[in-house]
């Protein structure tokens, strides 16, 4: 609208019919944010608790697998497939008991912490001695057995990710023996 200082009427520049109230289009940049909130991936720690979706990962058959199935000489084809279930099982068992062990040394770390807040909350009274020193006693004794639980749960998943490795090692040979054997019969070379 415009407004005229000599006759003080107002005139307007637009049609009613016209206006729109919020179709002012600026050109705005989005900037990302300096960091980004990712929410914690959870990694079931019981993936074969579900028995009906364990069955189907062991017997499921996909269109592969059946055609594999219908040529009676290809034993590698199939062992190779059986293999490569395996694989998939213990990777699967073993990024379960590292979802544990990540759940115990979070617990872990949370009663660490709160113990320690304690124990700089009890040498900060202003009475030494006596009860207070007890308590700091009983903390400090705590602090040291949650050490020992965080070192001991360290090296359980240690040794545990040792044997399953070994086994996934295992059979990720015996795939790889097979597999080429399939391929070998498939081209009848």
């Amino acid at each position: 609208m415009d407004f005229n200082y000599a006759f003080p009427t107002y005139e307007p520049t637009h049609r009613a019919s016209a206006y729109r109230p919020y179709s002012h289009h600026a050109s705005v940049s989005y900037a990302a944010p300096p960091f980004q909130i990712m929410p914690e991936k959870q990694t079931p720690t019981r993936p074969f608790e579900d028995r009906e979706r364990l069955m189907d990962m062991m017997f499921r058959e996909d269109d592969h697998d059946r055609e594999a199935a219908l040529d009676p000489l290809n034993f590698p084809g199939e062992r190779a497939n059986l293999q490569n279930r395996q694989i998939h099982f213990l990777l699967d068992h073993l990024a379960a008991r590292h979802a544990i062990s990540y759940q115990i040394r979070k617990n872990i770390d949370y009663r660490e912490a709160g113990a320690s807040s304690m124990l700089t909350e009890v040498r900060s009274w202003p009475f030494p001695g006596g009860l207070t020193s007890k308590r700091a006693s009983e903390l400090e004794k705590q602090l040291l057995e949650l050490n020992k639980e965080q070192w001991a749960e360290e090296v359980s998943c240690w040794r545990d990710t040792g044997r399953m490795l070994t086994d996934v090692f295992e059979h990720w040979s015996e795939y790889s023996e097979h597999s080429r054997r399939g391929r070998l019969m498939d081209f009848d070379l």
